[in-house]
């Protein structure tokens, strides 16, 4: 049987999904590398976190505090996770996803 999902590589390197052959393993990879931060677990389920001001509006990014630029920054991380897991072809298919959800 072909090696289809590459494993033992790297606990940082996320697992590289080779289309429907090996998706659930790939899944289930992705999940556990994702999970070691809950925040980018998080966007990946829940969407990217949005900052409200006092008036019930999202915030303008020039308004962001520290805090809130960091949690603003996981759904970048978590979706630079998933596209390196991704084949060319498979990334086109998600290319134009906004957020991580969205992949």
């Amino acid at each position: 049987m072909a090696n289809i999902c590459v494993k033992g590589e790297s606990s940082n390197k996320p697992p590289f999904l080779n289309g429907a052959e090996n998706y659930d393993l790939w899944t289930q990879m992705m999940k556990v590398l994702l999970s070691k931060n809950a925040f980018e677990w998080l966007v990946v389920k829940e969407g990217p976190f949005i900052f409200l001001d006092k008036n019930g509006k999202p915030k303008d990014v020039d308004d962001l505090t520290e805090a809130e630029l960091m949690k603003a920054s996981y759904d970048g991380r978590a979706r630079y996770t998933l596209i390196c897991g991704l084949s060319n072809s498979d990334f086109d298919k998600v290319s134009s996803c906004s957020t991580t959800k969205d992949i």
